[in-house]
Order: structure tokens, then C-alpha cells, then sequence
């Protein structure tokens, strides 16, 4: 569907438009601008740098102790629902896991402060340190990420109403609904796909539906 804007203004001389027979100065950014830096659902989809004092590299080995740090904290605090232990349980396996995996961290003056986990084409998750967050380290992780996959899945737990929030407000669509078989919990099931060379349009996905 189209969308129209109506502009109701005067300026000072009694006209409107500028001497080139333009609007801009109503809402003081370029039109052009605004199409090129907004996607069709608001969300910037520019390069849209963010500006940290940190940098994201690739994961080395040494990084172990720290990511896994990281990644043990942030599921603890972000899954209240579920018992400590379930996580400590796993924390082995990721290990493994992570020592084969694509993992990218934000390092800040020598600490990682946050990483993002990939096999494939699947987004394992984002963890920030707790005292880092709201910070734009998440959403600088995940503009690296779209950098690199133009097409990713990730799963949230539905109860994790945080993180399913920050991935639909970043383009990310929900496109169906499961329980876990580990515990039992419903969980979605997310996707990003870049917009079509060209176009500001994404390749169609299934129905999205509300979280809450």
C-alpha cells in the first residue's frame, strides 16, 4: 500500500514551498534522505555504524573463559523461568561448541563485553554483560551480523519478552511457533532477510504474529 503524507503549513511569506519548489524545510531532512536511510517498517537499514569505543573482532581461543562467563550470566539472568542448574549442564557442550563455531566479540579496552554466536546460518543468541547493555553493543553485533547473512534463523523463548522485542524492533520476523523439547517452553522461531537488491522489500516470509 502506498503511503501519502499531507504537509499542512505556511511559511512567513505566506508560501510554502522553498525556492527550488521543495517542502524539505518542513521537516528539515531531505526526502531522498529518508528513503534511503529508512526501510519500509521504520528500522534503519543503512550501514547505520554505531559509534562505540569498543571494537568486534573474531573469536580467539583465549576468549573462552570470558565469553563463556558471558554466556552462562546472561542466560541466567534473562531465563528466571528456568533453573540455574539446566544452564550449568550446558555450559560443556557450548564449550565444544563455541571452539568450532562462528563467534564474534566486542572488546573494550581489553574485556568482552558481548558476543554473538552463529553455526550457519543460525543465530545461537547475543549476551551482553550486564552492566554494558542498553548501550548499542547488541545492535552493533547484529548489524555485523546482517552484514554477512543475508538470511539467518534464531530462537527466543516467548517468556523472554526482552529479547524478542530487541529482534522485531531490529527487522527480525517471527514465522512460527514450537515448544522446546529440552524444557518445555514455547519458543519462536525468528528470521531476518535483507531487503531485495534494489528495493527496500524482503523476500516474503510466513505470517508474522504478535508476541503478545
Amino acid at each position: 500500500m502506498r503511503k501519502t503524507v499531507l504537509y499542512i503549513g505556511m511559511s512567513l511569506d505566506g508560501y510554502i514551498a522553498d525556492t527550488r519548489g521543495g517542502v524539505d524545510w518542513m521537516t528539515g531532512q531531505n526526502e531522498t534522505e529518508k528513503t534511503e536511510e529508512t526501510g519500509e517498517n521504520g528500522i534503519c537499514e543503512s550501514e547505520n555504524q554505531i559509534s562505540l569505543p569498543g571494537r568486534i573482532r573474531s573469536f580467539a581461543p583465549e576468549d573462552l573463559e570470558q565469553v563463556m562467563k558471558l554466556w552462562l550470566n546472561g542466560n541466567r539472568e534473562a531465563h528466571s523461568f528456568l533453573p540455574r542448574k539446566y544452564w550449568e549442564s550446558h555450559a560443556e557442550m557450548v564449550k565444544e561448541q563455541l571452539l568450532c563455531a562462528e563467534v564474534l566479540v566486542y572488546e573494550e579496552e581489553g574485556s568482552i563485553k558481548g558476543f554473538a554466536g552463529l553455526q550457519g546460518n543460525y543465530l545461537a543468541g547475543i549476551f551482553v554483560e550486564g552492566s554494558s547493555r542498553s548501550k548499542g553493543i547488541g545492535e552493533a553485533l547484529l548489524n555485523h551480523v546482517k552484514e554477512t547473512h543475508p538470511v539467518f534463523t534464531l530462537h527466543v523463548y516467548a517468556e523472554n519478552e526482552r529479547a524478542a522485542a530487541f529482534y522485531r524492533r531490529e527487522g527480525l520476523q517471527a514465522v512460527s511457533r514450537r515448544k522446546e523439547e529440552d524444557t518445555g517452553r514455547e519458543e519462536y522461531v525468528m528470521e531476518w532477510r535483507a531487503p531485495i537488491a534494489g528495493t527496500k522489500k524482503r523476500a516474503p516470509v510466513s505470517q508474522d504474529f504478535q508476541t503478545s
